[in-house]
């Protein structure tokens, strides 16, 4: 496109890369100072395995793109959404899929840990059956937790990242975020 500025950033959620492009996003700046309940929580359900969500939808709308792509050629249980803030400075991505590689969950979280290798990790948390990796990555935060359910079969997870100099708005989404998030453990998920 002549006259047009290509933006191409790369993208992880519980390892898989996501490659987005396009044109430059528009300037509009994030709505810094208003409370976090004045941003239109929205509910999300997956129809397809059944992980749900609340997400701001003052800040972010669902745009093209699968997290999952990549898995499409091992299996068919699988689920993913990419959002985009309105200014196009911050993604927010959720997937769910089958543990096909029959991944435990310390050596899956060293898997996802290798996708931010260009950047430094300052937050690393194992529990029983999920984990999180939180850092920076040039002049973003990235927010990555992973849950394992069914037993370990499904890998639900979602990411966020977001311009650092934009924390003080972005750090409370993902601590309201995680209290929404319910990853895939339903009797149609897990069988």
């Amino acid at each position: 496109m002549a006259g047009s500025i290509e933006a191409l950033r790369i993208y992880s959620v519980a390892g898989i890369a996501l490659l987005l492009s396009g044109a430059a996003p528009p300037t509009a700046a994030a709505p810094q100072r208003q409370s976090i309940a004045q941003l239109d929580w929205t509910p999300f359900k997956d129809q397809r395995l059944g992980y749900l969500f609340t997400f701001p939808g003052k800040v972010f709308q669902s745009t093209a793109g699968d997290p999952t792509e990549p898995l499409k050629a091992k299996t068919e249980k699988r689920s993913g959404q990419v959002f985009r803030s309105k200014d196009g400075k911050a993604f927010l991505q959720t997937a769910a899929f089958a543990n096909v590689d029959r991944f435990d969950l310390a050596s899956y979280q060293a898997r996802v840990a290798a996708t931010y290798q260009d950047g430094k990790i300052e937050y690393r948390k194992l529990g029983p059956n999920w984990f999180v990796l939180s850092g920076v990555r040039g002049n973003e935060t990235f927010y990555e937790r992973v849950h394992f359910t069914c037993g370990g079969r499904v890998i639900s997870a979602w990411s966020m990242t977001y311009p650092k100099a934009e924390g003080a708005l972005y750090d409370r989404i993902v601590e309201a975020f995680t209290r929404s998030y319910r990853p895939a453990e339903t009797p149609q998920t897990c069988s």
